[in-house]
């Protein structure tokens, strides 16, 4: 049996990407061991599925396109750096999500909800739409200054990026970072 890591994200409109990605070198050289996010692989995360089995995904893709199809375009601000599970101890450094956040939710709820009725866990924390900039491997001492960087940057904004589609990804772990397949495309509001 052979098994797919799987995700469903929207992926983002490539200045979004690119300004993001500004911010992530301009904190680069803070001394952290940080796996930074390439601008490429930026996305919104729905839902993880993690490991499905190969002839489970065109059952999870039809059911993405069901549910998307349900739910009208709609344009994310992505704006705001923070950190998970705080400033002061970051593991997760991230840019929330202002204008679009509502909608982005309600798309989140859905996938849960119709995902977990074909027999995928349901989430148990409430959805938080962020982008992921980094994962914090060892601080090495720089928590302080990781907190001031983010607490600076907590007006930045990568702008807006317009939502039309959600996809399904297959995440391959290599060495150099994952590297993403797109399984299937969906399109909101048809």
């Amino acid at each position: 049996m052979a098994y797919i890591r799987t995700f469903v994200a929207i992926k983002l409109e490539e200045p979004v990407r690119r300004k993001a990605g500004e911010l992530t070198r301009r904190w680069s050289d803070v001394g952290a061991k940080v796996n930074w996010v390439s601008a490429a692989n930026m996305h919104l995360t729905l839902k993880f599925l993690g490991d499905v089995e190969d002839r489970e995904v065109p059952e999870v893709c039809k059911t993405v396109q069901q549910v998307v199809a349900d739910h009208d375009p709609f344009v994310v601000e992505l704006a705001g750096a923070g950190a998970f599970p705080a400033t002061d101890r970051p593991r997760t450094l991230w840019l929330g999500v202002g204008e679009g956040g509502d909608e982005l939710s309600e798309l989140a709820v859905a996938l849960d909800d119709a995902l977990h009725e074909i027999g995928y866990a349901a989430e148990s924390r409430r959805f938080h739409g962020h982008l992921t900039l980094g994962r914090v491997r060892d601080p090495q001492g720089q928590q302080a200054e990781l907190q001031r960087r983010v607490e600076k940057a907590s007006d930045f904004s990568a702008g807006m990026s317009q939502v039309n589609e959600v996809m399904v990804f297959s995440s391959v772990l290599e060495r150099d970072g994952p590297q993403y397949g797109v399984l299937s495309t969906a399109r909101l509001g048809v």
